[in-house]
């Protein structure tokens, strides 16, 4: 007993000091409670405004997720709070069951070099635990796209019937209920469905198939219930549609045309999510492992090889977008590959040179050169990228959280506030600003307008300044965040907005936050004394009277 115990975590020994290192840094930045960013403030806000009852239906800014996910969210924020690791508490639950879970994998399937290989690339590949930190449910598509193979897996591999059907139906009920909390669950059943029914069918004929008959209508009558109480406004969603149109083939393309699209795609979808620097190698490594591993781990490569397939035709027939944190749910397959091919090939390499089977040896030899090459190029990705794996910080170079509370800090009742319509979230979560129908965003909770900035070009024409003006008239002072702009706004978009109000009135407190966030307040009562002057402390002498390229517009802020 002693024996067998010591050699069973003699086995899992460097798997599991790599997902406790993985699990402790994990922690350790969600303790750091980041500020929350565009996304995830989209999210949380459907999340505090709507209730355990509004939920179900079509989410407000153009947002999805799973509805046992969002009920677990809510769940969290009455029992919690709306704080930053409440919030964040079940993504980083599923962040930390990714790499144990793979510590068991690697415990059932395989040896101490091929177990660690395979934990690392779950817990340390850049891309695939950079949603784990995130108010987003991506991080239960890694977890379950890595848990439903494993478990048809052991089904698979059992050798009695018994417990085989037994097996079976675990799979069948975890597969009904994860589908409510990922969207990686649901795409990843299909084919693993398949392969589970048809090795039933292979062992007990007729019988095998319908022991999947009852647990498999328990699972379509799940699924059916998800789907008219959430997923099908996401499906059809004309926003949601045309938002992922890029990560989908043509609609009209033909089938040649698709295949070339989807060729188009392996070497992106290595480099993200994949996280690797070397997509070519990581897609031969993973192949040639999966490959292997239906002469050596049968089960294991037998559940997950469809995986990816299944992935990559979802996606060519315009059904599933193909793109970074949406496919991260095939990606722990591919590591499976990569992770036999090192098992197996430390095995053979090691038989070989005991028996002296030197022409073994060096194809054993190559083939571990070839997952430590795939290995070495999720390492270079990862240090690539480190600065991801930061404590603490700065969200997206923002700071959402400090600049709103500096600038609430400073709010008194009339006050209009002036943002952007990326950066509304985040105004409308860190004031507490009620988006529900009765306001839709538009105002706090004292009455005061939140207005919209956006630039339009001046094409040589003299800008509206009545517009302008009817919208501020009556109000003593304008507090602007500029928050979220990056891709939605010109590079003048700040020097525009905040000349333009120089000829309101002054501007009496400035701030920046983070890298990119920047704050202000113009006193609407006081005139300026250089008007149109850009008031940034950085900014290079110009002449105020030079006729800018664009002219501001203020509208009133609307949830969408």
């Amino acid at each position: 007993m002693k024996q067998t115990l010591r050699q069973c975590i003699g086995k899992i020994a460097a798997a599991a000091i790599v997902a406790l290192a993985g699990t402790v840094l994990l922690v350790a930045r969600w303790a750091a409670a980041r500020p929350l960013w565009l996304d995830e403030e989209m999210i949380a806000l459907n999340v505090r405004g709507r209730g355990f009852l509004g939920l179900p239906g079509a989410l407000w800014l153009g947002q999805s997720a799973p509805l046992g996910w969002l009920m677990l969210e809510r769940l969290a924020l009455v029992v919690f709070g709306a704080g930053e690791r409440s919030l964040r508490l079940l993504p980083v639950l599923f962040g930390i069951a990714a790499p144990w879970t793979a510590v068991w994998i690697g415990r059932r399937w395989m040896r101490p070099a091929g177990a660690a290989t395979f934990v690392f690339l779950i817990t340390f590949s850049i891309w695939l635990t950079f949603h784990d930190l995130e108010l987003k449910p991506y991080s239960g598509d890694v977890w379950f796209g890595l848990l439903l193979p494993a478990l048809a897996a052991g089904a698979i591999d059992e050798a009695s019937d018994r417990r085989f059907v037994a097996l079976v139906r675990r799979w069948w009920g975890v597969a009904a209920i994860a589908q409510w909390c990922s969207n990686g669950a649901l795409l990843v059943t299909p084919t693993t469905a398949a392969i589970v029914a048809g090795e039933s069918a292979r062992r007990r004929g007729w019988r095998g198939l319908w022991d999947n008959v009852a647990p498999g209508a328990a699972w379509v009558f799940m699924f059916g219930t998800h789907y008219a109480l959430a997923t099908r406004f996401a499906v059809h969603s004309a926003y949601l549609r045309s938002y992922w149109s890029v990560a989908l083939p043509p609609h009209d393309a033909g089938v040649l045309e698709r295949l070339r699209w989807l060729a188009e795609r392996f070497i992106p979808f290595a480099e993200k999510p994949g996280s690797t620097a070397l997509p070519l190698v990581f897609w031969v490594a993973a192949a040639c492992g999966l490959l292997l591993g239906l002469r050596v781990r049968r089960g294991l490569a037998l559940a997950f090889l469809p995986v990816p397939i299944a992935g990559f035709a979802f996606a060519g027939i315009g059904q599933v977008p193909l793109w970074e944190r949406l496919s991260l749910w095939m990606v722990p397959a591919l590591d499976v590959g990569i992770a036999v091919l090192v098992d197996a090939c430390v095995q053979r390499l090691q038989a070989g040179a005991r028996r002296r089977r030197w022409p073994g040896v060096a194809t054993a030899a190559a083939g571990l050169a070839l997952a430590v090459a795939a290995l070495t190029g999720v390492v270079r990705s990862t240090w690539r990228e480190r600065d991801l794996l930061r404590i603490g910080g700065s969200n997206h170079a923002l700071d959402d959280r400090d600049a709103i509370a500096w600038l609430m800090a400073r709010h008194r009742p009339g006050d209009v506030l002036i943002t952007t319509r990326l950066a509304e979230p985040a105004v409308w979560w860190y004031a507490d600003t009620p988006i529900d129908d009765s306001s839709r965003g538009r105002i706090q909770h004292d009455g005061s307008p939140i207005l919209e900035a956006m630039l339009t070009p001046s094409q040589g024409a003299a800008c509206d300044e009545a517009g302008l003006r009817a919208l501020l008239r009556g109000r003593p002072r304008a507090l602007v965040y500029l928050g979220f702009r990056f891709d939605d706004q010109p590079p003048e978009f700040d020097d525009v907005l905040l000349r333009r109000l120089t000829a309101f009135g002054t501007m009496t407190g400035y701030r920046e936050f983070a890298e990119r966030g920047r704050v202000a307040i113009f006193d609407l009562t006081v005139p300026s004394r250089s008007p149109f002057a850009s008031p940034l402390p950085d900014a290079p002498p110009e002449d105020p009277r030079t006729p800018l390229a664009f002219c501001l517009r203020l509208v009133p802020a609307e949830r969408w």
